[in-house]
Formats: C-alpha cells, structure tokens, sequence
C-alpha cells in the first residue's frame, strides 16, 4: 500500500522524518523491481518525497496502471511554453 506522507517539517522530529524516508525509499524499490522486464529508464528519484520520474513505454504504463498498491497516480509531462 502507497504509505502516507507528510511534510518533513510537519513531523514531530528526526526520528519520524527518518521513517517515512525509509517507508518511501522502500516503496520506490519495489515499485521500480514491479517494472523490471519493462521499457523504462529513471529520469529522478528524489530523496524524501514520494515521486519519481520515469520516461516509459507501454509496457511499464500498464504495470503502472495496475500497481494501484504502490502508486496513488500517473501524470504525464505537460508540453511547457516559454514564458513572457
């Protein structure tokens, strides 16, 4: 299941913060060991925060698709304009 997240600064301390960093970390594990086998490469995983980016074929969006236990979504990127 997809753990909860709360920003670092709402804990109530280092301890807590260390906990849902290893909650997270192993989350992200076993989500990237669901899609062995798949086209995918990792573009970042960040520290601390429950998100990664992928770049992904179908395959891996399927698997995405039905990991509803370790992914909560699936957003892709968004064409960006320059601003003015």
């Amino acid at each position: 299941m997809t753990p909860p997240f709360t920003p670092e600064g709402q804990l109530p301390g280092p301890a807590a913060v260390e906990a849902q960093r290893k909650a997270i970390a192993k989350t992200q594990v076993a989500l990237l060991a669901r899609l062995a086998g798949t086209k995918f490469s990792i573009s970042h995983q960040y520290d601390g925060l429950p998100l990664i980016s992928l770049e992904i074929g179908a395959d891996a969006l399927a698997r995405l698709d039905e990991a509803g236990d370790l992914v909560a979504r699936v957003r892709p990127d968004a064409k960006r304009f320059p601003q003015s």
